[in-house]
């Protein structure tokens, strides 16, 4: 439980302020390739974004009717650029391999922008360390990964 609050934490911290933010969460599911989510890190770092105030609008291929029987308050989305479009920060959480070719420019047209520094950019929290942060360096994206910065 501790993991989880650290990426809550992290989350708060990089946006100042989670009460009224929009977070796209991909993945729901405790792996990929099922629907379960029992012991699913996402169903506990999602109660603890909406403790602090968060939105949550949410897309996993599978885990998604479970997921409404425990968090019906969600906003379930169709796929993941639905997910993306008009949030604050994309959360991954689950390592599903759809996720892994997404076309983060599309991504990116379809997110807010958030000042940091002098320019505006999208927040992309990964959490399963899926992509390589250099890549998000040159889409112009603010990108923080799981032991990476």
């Amino acid at each position: 439980m501790q993991q989880r609050k650290i990426v809550v934490d992290k989350i708060e911290k990089e946006m100042r302020n989670l009460n009224n933010k929009r977070i796209g969460i991909l993945g729901l599911a405790f792996k990929q390739n099922t629907d379960d989510i029992r012991e699913s890190a996402a169903i506990d770092i999602i109660q603890m974004l909406l403790q602090q105030g968060a939105m949550i609008q949410c897309f996993d291929p599978k885990a998604m009717e479970n997921t409404k029987k425990v968090l019906p308050e969600l906003t379930y989305c169709k796929d993941e650029y639905e997910t993306a479009k008009d949030a604050d920060a994309l959360v991954i959480l689950t390592e599903w391999d759809q996720f892994r070719n997404l076309d983060f420019n599309k991504i990116k047209r379809l997110m807010k922008r958030h000042e940091y520094g002098l320019y505006f950019q999208p927040f992309i929290f990964d959490m399963k360390n899926l992509y390589e942060p250099e890549k998000f360096k040159k889409l112009d994206f603010k990108y923080y990964g799981s032991g990476r910065s």
